[in-house]
This record gives C-alpha cells, sequence and structure tokens, in this order.
C-alpha cells in the first residue's frame, strides 16, 4: 500500500469536526424539509409534458433528448403517476449532484470546505427554484454535468484511465439529456489543449474510444433526428432566437441577460471566485485541477454572453455554472479564510429558498400559475368525473393538463396549430381517424373561446361548460382569472 493511499485512508477516518456536524444536521434537516414540501410542491406544468413523453418512449423527442422521459418513467412505474414522485424526483436528483459536489471538492480542499461547497450548492435558492421546483430537463442536466465535472477533476488529480472512461459516460448521459451539454464539452476541450499536462490525452488511445462510447450513448438522438429530417436540431437553432438585427441592440440584449440572469444567479459566490483566484496561488499538486474548473466555468459563462447577442437565454440555462462556482468557494472559502462572507451569504440562501417554498406549497393555489391551473383542472373533474371521448386541444402548452384529468387520458393536438412540438407526432393517427370517419366525437378543452383549430376537423362545436377560476393575489394585490372553455365536437 503506497504512502497516498495511507494518507486517503487516515482523512477518510478522521473523526468529525463540530462544523461538520452542523452541517451534516442542516443537511439531513433541509431534506426532510423537502421531503414534506413535495406533498404539497406544485411545479410548473413544463414536468407534466416532460411526464407525457415518458409514457410515449422513443429514442428522442420534438423539443430535446430523451433522458427525462427515461427518468420519469422509470420512477413512476415504480411509484406511481402522482406529483409528490415528480418532486421525489427532484429532491433526490438535487442530493445526488450534492454529493458530486462534495466529492469533487475533496479532491482538491479538506473535508470541511467540501461540506461548506455542498451546502452552498444544495442551498442556493435558484437552486430551489430551478432544480427542486422548476423541475424540467435541467434537472438531470445538472446530475450529469456535476458527474462529469467530478471525474475530469479525479482524472487530473490522479490519471486513472478508468476515470477517463467514466468522463465519457458522463458526456453522454448529458447530451442524452440537453443539447446545451455540448458547452461543458467546449469547456473540457480548451481545458485540456490549455493545460500543458492535459494535452497528452490527445495521445492516449482510450480518449479516443471513451469519445466513440459518449457519441454510441448520443446515437439514439441522431438516429431519430435522422428519421426525421433533423427537425429537432432545426427546432433549437430557431426556436429561442431574440430577433435582434442590428449589433446595438444585439450588444443590448446581451448586457440586459448579463445583468437580469447570469450576475444574479452566480451573485457573490462569482465575486468570491474572483477575489481568490487574484489572490490565491494555488497548492502545486492541485493547481491544474484549480485552473481547469475556472476556465470550464469562464467558458460556460462567455458562451451565454455570446449566444444572448442573438437568443433569449433563459435563466434556468445558467444553473450549471452554478457547480463549478459553489466547488471553487469551497476552495477558496478554506484558503483565504473567507467565514464571515459567509455566514452572511448562507441565512440569505436560507431565507430565499424558504420563501420560494412557501410561496410554492402553502401559498402555491394563490400565488402561482401552477396553482391556479391545479385549482382550474379540479373544477374540471367535479363537472366530467368519466371521459369517455377523445380530447383535443390547441397545443402542447394545452395538452399539459392532462396530469390532472381523472384517469390521466391520452390528450391530443390539432395539426397545423401553434407551435410545433412532440404531440403532432402522437396525434397523427387519431386526426386520421377522425377524418376517415372512424372517430365522429370528441371533447375540445381550451383556455380561450378561439375554436379555429377544431373547425379544421370538426363541423359542429357546441360549448358545454365554462369554468373560471378567480382569485386574489396578495404578493401583486391583482385578482388571477384563468378559464376553462370545454366544447363538444361532431361531425354527425
Amino acid at each position: 500500500m503506497t504512502t497516498t493511499t495511507l494518507t486517503s485512508n487516515r482523512l477518510k477516518m478522521q473523526p468529525l469536526e463540530a462544523t461538520e456536524k452542523t452541517i451534516i444536521a442542516i443537511l439531513g434537516f433541509y431534506f426532510i424539509v423537502l421531503c414534506a414540501a413535495a406533498f404539497k410542491l406544485l411545479p410548473p406544468l413544463a414536468i407534466y409534458y416532460y411526464w407525457d413523453w415518458g409514457r410515449h418512449l422513443a429514442l428522442s423527442y420534438f423539443d430535446n433528448p430523451p433522458m427525462i422521459a427515461y427518468m420519469l418513467r422509470a420512477i413512476t412505474t415504480v411509484f406511481g403517476n402522482h406529483i409528490y414522485v415528480l418532486n421525489l424526483f427532484a429532491v433526490g436528483t438535487a442530493y445526488a449532484i450534492a454529493l458530486f459536489v462534495f466529492h469533487t471538492t475533496r479532491l482538491i480542499a479538506s473535508r470541511k470546505a467540501a461540506f461548506i461547497a455542498m451546502l452552498i450548492w444544495l442551498c442556493s435558492p435558484m437552486i430551489t427554484q430551478y432544480i427542486i421546483n422548476y423541475n424540467t430537463y435541467d434537472t438531470p442536466l445538472n446530475l450529469f454535468w456535476a458527474m462529469t465535472i467530478f471525474f475530469t477533476v479525479r482524472y487530473i488529480q490522479q490519471k486513472k484511465t478508468t476515470d477517463i472512461y467514466w468522463l465519457g459516460l458522463g458526456v453522454g448521459l448529458m447530451l442524452l439529456t440537453k443539447y446545451t451539454g455540448i458547452i461543458l464539452v467546449l469547456g473540457l476541450l480548451i481545458t485540456f489543449i490549455s493545460i500543458k499536462p492535459l494535452r497528452s490525452a490527445f495521445k492516449n488511445i482510450h480518449f479516443y474510444l471513451t469519445t466513440l462510447m459518449a457519441l454510441f450513448i448520443f446515437s439514439p438522438v441522431l438516429i431519430w433526428n435522422y428519421q426525421h429530417d433533423w427537425i429537432s436540431f432545426v427546432y433549437q437553432l430557431h426556436t429561442h432566437a431574440s430577433g435582434e438585427t442590428g449589433l446595438l441592440q444585439q450588444i443590448k440584449h446581451s448586457g440586459h441577460m448579463l445583468l437580469k440572469s447570469q450576475l444574479p444567479m452566480f451573485n457573490i459566490l462569482l465575486a468570491i471566485v474572483i477575489y481568490g483566484a487574484i489572490k490565491t496561488k494555488p497548492i502545486t499538486n492541485q493547481h491544474n485541477a484549480i485552473i481547469a474548473l475556472i476556465l470550464i466555468t469562464a467558458t460556460f459563462s462567455l458562451f451565454y454572453i455570446v449566444a444572448a447577442l442573438k437568443a433569449d437565454v433563459l435563466t434556468s440555462w445558467i444553473l450549471p455554472g452554478i457547480i463549478g462556482l459553489a466547488i471553487l468557494t469551497g476552495y477558496f472559502w478554506e484558503k483565504r479564510q473567507l467565514h464571515k462572507t459567509l455566514c452572511i451569504l448562507l441565512p440569505i440562501y436560507f431565507a430565499l429558498s424558504a420563501l420560494i417554498l412557501l410561496a410554492n406549497t402553502v401559498f402555491a393555489s394563490r400565488l402561482t400559475k401552477a396553482g391556479a391551473t391545479y385549482t382550474m383542472m379540479q373544477a374540471f373533474n367535479q363537472a366530467f368525473p368519466s371521459i369517455q371521448q377523445p380530447i383535443f386541444t390547441t397545443d402542447y402548452s394545452q395538452a399539459r393538463i392532462v396530469f390532472f384529468i381523472n384517469g390521466q387520458p391520452n390528450i391530443y393536438t390539432f395539426p397545423h396549430c401553434f407551435q410545433e412540438n412532440q404531440y403532432q407526432f402522437w396525434s397523427k393517427e387519431i386526426v386520421a381517424a377522425v377524418r376517415t370517419g372512424k372517430i365522429n366525437q370528441a371533447l375540445y378543452v381550451v383556455d380561450s373561446p378561439k375554436t379555429d383549430c377544431a373547425k379544421t376537423l370538426f363541423n359542429h362545436i357546441a360549448l358545454i361548460n365554462k369554468i373560471t377560476v378567480n382569485q386574489f393575489v396578495p404578493l401583486s394585490h391583482k385578482r388571477q382569472t384563468k378559464s376553462l372553455y370545454v366544447y363538444q365536437l361532431s361531425n354527425a
């Protein structure tokens, strides 16, 4: 057994310090709070769209790669189709990411610093809002992003061949989750080119074998897109375009994203990392790992600053950057002894996260759109306790309400109405059945009284119910009104 192994074992066997015990207690208590909140948390409607993907398993989908569908199908098959199951998936994934943050920080710093990094990431209000509450494919994306970061740092530190393959597995799973995983791939390439000792990886056969493995994992997306004229790639390249054409307008648009989303998302963590990078000279055997983390985080940030020149960058897209910042913050917290800074930051994090949880649990029905939708669908189920006819709606934004309908039946959309989405593929057979006369009746459920889409398939359209939720929102001092129109469609 080598001296390094003996030292590592002794470090692992060291008893927990008082600070570490306190952090573990906080993390344990927070886990209990989140599990309890999962029974009341009302996530936005987006998650129900991806849950519906899980009911129609495929190699890939119109909007994005299929990993979120596979994961939701697995967890709901075991535990059932309930809101709290979807929420527990988010909570469990958040803690899995936190463990990767812990172990990555442990490679470059003390155990106490690793606990600090874990606490910073998990309790960030942005994580509470966009991972735990706004549970979409960004949730598993961050998991595989954190996994890839961990094995990258471990490879840099230990130079084990097996870590190259674990790194490739992380990249493959990340790309199978969301296309923006390519940003980390770009960051890794820049890192391995920029750091001289890492350039030898390009002469290593295992580097190319793991690249092939990552491509093989991603291949279902390539096969599906080949079969559908690369429609998903084309959609992603155009759907978030900002529409800005002039250079000054594009710069203004990018600056707006930076001030409104990126800097508030990174908040004081970015300042800590910049300060630490300027003031601290990393220990020699950790030097490359620290530089790698800084390069990856910088590449990520610069990519979205440039992307925002011509695209509308959503705040949730910037979440993976917090992973690297949390790890680096834990490292620089230890090197620069930034105890007072974190004593101010962490209570603010907890307070904001608590407000987010309260707004989306206890007060969700009065404060959020998801709550109003849930209240409206309860009234719909009372009016229509059992539905035997097919259900149509306009587009995917409406079709997501299927999760709340009694029995969770399939719901279909009309062709060529509103934005293209995955429902256009699922609805082909029933649309053909209506056109050939095999189906003569259906319900049309929509949030506006417009019936133009329904007229493309049915001759007779009659309003049979209107459900309205009108409630006062205390925080905005405004009334929130949502309506659901139910039409009887027929060709008789």
